[in-house]
């Protein structure tokens, strides 16, 4: 099952943050992708690493954007997917 990384640092309830999972789970669910999604603070950036992908949430700037770039130029070296919003 892939497991993305999502990068956010809204709380919960946020309509922004709630409505990208909802979106990526529906997608998956329609074409029966099984599909793992979490959700992080971007604090933990370095765990994104972690996963099979990552994507980078609307709600800039970041708590953490040394954390969030240092990921982006990981998973460019890695060749790991990554998707800025």
């Amino acid at each position: 099952m892939p497991r993305i990384a999502i990068l956010f640092d809204l709380a919960p309830g946020n309509r922004y943050g709630d409505r990208t999972v909802a979106e990526l789970r529906r997608a998956a669910a329609a074409d029966d992708i099984p599909l793992e999604l979490s959700v992080l603070h971007t604090s933990a950036a370095a765990d994104a690493l972690a996963y099979d992908a990552v994507l980078a949430g609307p709600c800039s700037p970041y708590a953490n954007v040394e954390g969030v770039l240092s990921v982006i130029r990981e998973c460019r070296e890695r060749l790991l997917p990554f998707l800025g919003t």
